[in-house]
C-alpha cells in the first residue's frame, strides 16, 4: 500500500516499513527537493508575476501556493505593496545564498524587519 506524505514536494523518497502482514510504503520527497538556484529562480518568477498583476498559470508547487497564501494573510496597504514584495524578494535572495532550501514567509520578513526596528529604536534612544 503506498501512503503519500502530505508535508513533502519534489520526487519520491520511498521508506519501506512492515506493518503486521502488509507492506506499507511511504512515499517522502523532502530529500527531493529542487536545489536552491533553481527554487529562487521560481520565486523570482512569482514575485515577478504578482508586481506585473498578471498570474496566468493554474499550477502552483506547494512552497508556491504557502507563500501566495502567507502573502494573502498579511494585508499589505495596496500603497506600499510593491515596494514591500521588492524588498522582500531581496531578503529572499540573501536567504537563499546563505544556503536556505526554501523562501522565508512574507510574515516571518515582516516580523524580522520589526523586530530590527525595535532594537534600534532603544539604542537610538540611549544615544
Amino acid at each position: 500500500m503506498a501512503v503519500p506524505c502530505g508535508h513533502c514536494v519534489g520526487g519520491a523518497t520511498r521508506v519501506n516499513i512492515q506493518f503486521e502482514r502488509d507492506d506499507v510504503t511511504i512515499n517522502c520527497m523532502h530529500d527531493s527537493l529542487p536545489d536552491s538556484d533553481a527554487v529562487l529562480a521560481q520565486f523570482n518568477r512569482l514575485i515577478q508575476e504578482l508586481l506585473r498583476g498578471n498570474m496566468h498559470r493554474n499550477t502552483f508547487r506547494p512552497w508556491e501556493v504557502e507563500l501566495l497564501l502567507d502573502i494573502e494573510s498579511c494585508s499589505l496597504r495596496e500603497s506600499s505593496k510593491r515596494e514591500t514584495l521588492r524588498r522582500y524578494q531581496k531578503a529572499v535572495q540573501r536567504h537563499m545564498e546563505k544556503g536556505a532550501r526554501l523562501p522565508l514567509k512574507l510574515s516571518e520578513y515582516i516580523d524580522a524587519v520589526k523586530a530590527k526596528r525595535a532594537a534600534q529604536t532603544p539604542a537610538q534612544a540611549a544615544s
